[in-house]
């Protein structure tokens, strides 16, 4: 997905935004965009989602940053059934990936808390 010739405006995931719900964070990756809304986790490649599921489907998050190579975003979903994802993110993007995760990672954190104590580090 050539990341400059989106038209995010016209792309299926913003078809499926419900009434009231936010884009915290959107980053193209290089072969795909990482989504962030106030409710949930999207990745979406060219002309479908890839990947469409509430914080509370996701199970595991990595981020790993090589020397002189893109870093790679692995998205793993809680439910088999949903594809887990695997991302290239190219040096240029770190920064807003980074705060996408921060997102992700206050959501998750703070789910944890509601179900009765602190999660799990």
């Amino acid at each position: 997905m050539d990341e400059s010739t989106v038209d995010w405006s016209n792309h299926p995931i913003m078809r499926t935004l419900e009434p009231g719900e936010t884009i915290q964070s959107l980053v193209p990756t290089g072969g795909a965009g990482l989504v962030v809304t106030d409710r949930r986790v999207a990745v979406a490649a060219a002309e479908r989602i890839a990947l469409n599921v509430p914080f509370e489907g996701i199970r595991r998050i990595q981020f790993d940053i090589e020397r002189q190579r893109p870093a790679t975003l692995v998205i793993v979903p809680e439910h088999p059934r949903d594809e887990p994802q695997v991302l290239a993110v190219p040096r240029e993007r770190y920064r807003e990936v980074a705060s996408a995760l921060t997102i992700i990672g206050e959501r998750l954190h703070d789910m944890g808390l509601g179900e009765g104590g602190p999660a799990r580090v």
